[in-house]
């Protein structure tokens, strides 16, 4: 069942054609600011999140504001929507969407229900003269479920005010005997991708460590999410600030190793690199932690930074 926001124009009729001085000024903030034509703006309130807290058999969607084929809705309160019955042998993936319904003249909030199957699959959108749908959630519905809790859903966003987003270190990090690299994403560095986009990215990471731990660094993204990243970083074991750079190029995930140049002696990596996301948006991380695990400390220090910007 779908859902109407709080407010949406212009419209030919209907509330979306109570086109007040006030409510053109409100939508008409972002005219410059849209950049990737249809979705969620990011600086929005809570932007449209879509999340479950194990109520039923439901999911809700948090304020936000949203842009499609030119026009603006802007969801206020906090929205809840049914999740149909579960299929009795088989799981399905839900779709929830914003949507411009062109014929009704107005902006919603609903779920595509999908098609339950061995291997399900999100169902498509509706993009027509009639209709407009963007992507906000997916939603994992197992065979027999009967409530939807928060990991069953995840990320579909699209940003539309994609300008370049900087994460900033405001604190160090450090590693200490420790060389599990999946321990360790950094908490700051997170800046949010869009579903279904590419990005570049560039990352300048501050850090020291020793010459015989030396550090593992990688760059990691959204389920489903694929790239390519160089490390431009000290060489592996070379044992000071002046050694060379290493600049291969390595698949988004690739546990890459820079050398260290001693305790407490700062060098940077300049990571950088694409990624693709699919169906599930979410962040892209840093991971960092100690190549050779021992108890001096590798550290990642304040100030360090990841960029992004999307290109399509």
């Amino acid at each position: 069942m779908a859902v109407t926001l709080d407010t949406y124009a212009p419209y030919d009729s209907g509330a979306g054609a109570d086109a007040r001085e006030d409510l053109w000024r409100q939508f008409m903030r972002y005219m410059k600011g849209v950049q990737f034509g249809n979705g969620v703006f990011r600086t929005a309130a809570t932007a449209m999140e879509v999340f479950a807290d194990s109520t039923g058999m439901q999911v809700k969607v948090r304020a936000g504001e949203g842009w499609a084929q030119g026009q603006w809705g802007q969801n206020v309160t906090e929205k809840t929507l049914p999740i149909a019955a579960a299929h009795a042998t088989l799981a399905r993936k839900d779709r929830v969407i914003l949507r411009n319904d062109f014929t009704l003249n107005r902006f919603e909030l609903d779920v595509l229900t999908g098609t339950a199957a061995g291997s399900p699959t999100l169902p498509p959108l509706t993009q027509n003269t009639s209709k407009w749908e963007v992507g906000l959630g997916g939603v994992d519905v197992p065979a027999l479920d009967t409530s939807i809790g928060a990991a069953q859903v995840f990320d579909n966003r699209t940003w539309i005010d994609d300008a370049p987003v900087v994460a900033r270190k405001t604190s160090n990090k450090t590693v200490n005997n420790d060389n599990v690299i999946a321990n360790h994403t950094d908490t700051q560095l997170l800046p949010l991708m869009s579903a279904n986009a590419t990005y570049t990215f560039e990352a300048f990471l501050i850090y020291s460590a020793t010459t015989t731990a030396d550090v593992r660094i990688t760059a990691v993204g959204p389920t489903g999410a694929t790239g390519q990243i160089c490390p431009a970083g000290l060489v592996f074991g070379a044992g000071g600030i002046g050694a060379d750079i290493e600049m291969g190029v390595f698949d988004l995930g690739t546990t890459l190793v820079s050398g260290g140049a001693g305790a407490g002696t700062k060098v940077a990596s300049l990571l950088r690199g694409t990624v693709t996301t699919l169906d599930t948006a979410g962040p892209l991380g840093v991971r960092f932690a100690q190549n050779g695990a021992e108890v001096s400390d590798a550290i990642l220090y304040a100030q360090s930074t990841l960029s992004i910007q999307r290109i399509a």
